[in-house]
């Protein structure tokens, strides 16, 4: 891999054309998750990321661990995942990380 600084090459119109849209397409797509969080969603996912059980988070969110499991099973659908570290390794990417 070629160090140093990257200049612009027109002949390489198109491809960089190309990737400016591959990666505003992929930004776009990662924050289209963001705004269909509810604030209960929002809290538990802030709770499941600093590593709190299901009744701790139900304590915290006044509901109780079978409304905890129902929220984060919501919350792996929206985020596509099967399981909590998929959920925690979205959301971080997705730039939940200023929870910690």
């Amino acid at each position: 891999m070629p160090t140093g600084p990257i200049f612009y090459d027109p002949k390489k119109k198109s491809y960089y054309q190309t990737l400016i849209k591959h990666i505003t397409k992929s930004i776009k797509q990662d924050q289209t998750i963001l705004p269909q969080l509810d604030e209960k969603e929002r809290q538990c996912l802030h709770l499941v990321l600093k590593e709190y059980s299901n009744k701790d988070i139900g304590i915290r969110l006044n509901c109780s661990p079978s409304a905890v499991e129902k929220i984060i099973f919501n919350l792996r659908k929206k985020f596509n995942v099967k399981k909590n570290i998929g959920l925690v390794r979205e959301a971080l990417r997705h730039g939940f990380d200023d929870y910690f």
